[in-house]
């Protein structure tokens, strides 16, 4: 909250709406969030796989394409043991 003043100002002013706020977003985003859990599954699995990690960072694009899961069994077994919906799994 050091680095953003304002949203430590509005989370002293009125802590309960500040946090209704929040719930609000998060119901909004509903299951199209990506959960702390899944990303620390995919942080470890791009330092363990770093060619993966090498062309998804060229081209994010290619998470959403069949062929990069078909011709990486890992990736493929990561996004189904973690990930409900691939399409939540956005690089942009």
């Amino acid at each position: 909250m050091d680095v953003h003043p304002e949203i430590r100002a509005d989370v002293n002013s009125n802590p309960i709406e500040f946090m209704r706020q929040e719930d609000r977003y998060e119901q909004q985003l509903g299951d199209r969030a990506i959960r702390p859990s899944e990303l620390e599954a995919m942080g470890h699995f791009l330092d363990s796989h770093p060619e993966i990690a090498e062309q998804l960072q060229k081209d994010p694009s290619l998470i959403d394409k069949p062929e990069l899961v078909e011709n990486h069994p890992q990736l493929r077994g990561l996004l189904r043991g973690h990930f409900q919906d691939q399409q939540r799994l956005q690089f942009v």
